[in-house]
């Protein structure tokens, strides 16, 4: 179930040169060995919740590693079994620092579900670097890890580099919306949930971003007004493509990010005549915890529409 396919050196002097290749890491430890988080138990092994997460029996996961201004950046994937040159999902996630960060069976779960559907999923990680101290800056790098990935995954083995829709989840929507004013023309698709598209009303609505931002953001102590547009699609909404469908999922109940933001750009595109859909979920929460069944379905439907 689990393989590798070539070795990183890791004594190896990193080039500083153009970014030309993926690297894989180390193969998928066993599954049985993972702890897991499930929506109704505790953490717990695989074995003991198997039946929540049988899915996994179908896919084959990976890491994977690549270079980016001399920084290693750590990847995770997951690819059905015995298929190949699939479209290809490259996942955002949200958090900040340590909350949120991936691990061998969060992300085991979050790629597999989707890549149990017929799709090569990757994510990578933000904050850190396998070989050095990376900063995690909110809209820094973490966006130029994102962008890179798209060019370089075609690479990877089983994955379409000419089919590619963006999965961004509320720090990963910003990301998400950020590599759209790109535009990459492999780029088909985009899929964003509990995504803050206003970042000034974000700050109202919790001051206690402040200081995470005067850490996270880059500039922001000396341009704190052009730092917070720059990561607001409300305010580049005329810079996003025009033939990238964008999904928008939001919960109604959301206490982090206000479902207005999501309800502010809907009506942005509407204006613009940019293909999109926003659906809000009755009473869901920042993740839609309550409904992760529904907002799989979505997500597929409309990669499935738009990637296949």
């Amino acid at each position: 179930m689990f393989f590798l396919i070539t070795i990183l050196c890791f004594s190896c002097e990193v080039s500083k040169g153009p970014i030309s290749r993926i690297y894989t890491t180390s193969p998928y430890p066993p599954l049985s060995e993972l702890p897991m988080k499930d929506d109704v138990y505790a953490d717990q092994t695989y074995s003991r919740l198997k039946p929540s997460y049988s899915f996994l029996d179908e896919v084959d996961l990976f890491t994977f590693s690549y270079e980016v201004e001399g920084h290693i950046v750590l990847g995770y994937g997951a690819r059905p079994k015995g298929q190949s040159r699939l479209p290809t999902i490259i996942y955002s996630r949200g958090g900040t620092y340590e909350n949120g960060r991936w691990n061998y069976g969060t992300a085991a779960v979050r790629l597999g579900e989707l890549a149990a559907r017929g799709y090569t999923v990757l994510t990578y990680e933000y904050g850190q670097s396998i070989n050095d101290v990376a900063a995690d800056e909110m809209g820094g790098y973490d966006t130029i890890y994102l962008s890179t990935l798209i060019e370089l995954a075609g690479q990877v083995p089983g994955a379409d580099r000419k089919k590619i829709g963006l999965y961004g989840w509320s720090r990963g929507g910003m990301m998400t919306f950020q590599a759209l004013r790109e535009e990459f023309p492999q780029v088909k698709a985009a899929v964003v949930g509990g995504a803050p598209t206003n970042f000034r009303a974000l700050l109202e609505d919790r001051p206690l971003f402040d200081p995470i931002f005067q850490k996270m953001i880059p500039g922001y102590a000396e341009n704190r007004e052009e730092e917070l547009s720059h990561r607001s699609a409300v305010d580049f909404v005329g810079e996003l493509p025009e033939d990238v469908p964008i999904l928008i999922l939001h919960g109604e109940a959301d206490n982090k990010v206000r479902v207005e933001q999501a309800q502010e750009l809907a009506a942005l595109l509407e204006e613009k005549s940019l293909p999109h859909q926003l659906l809000v979920y009755p009473g869901g929460d920042h993740g839609i915890s309550g409904q992760r069944k529904d907002v799989l379905e979505s997500a597929d439907a409309w990669f499935r529409a738009y990637l296949k």
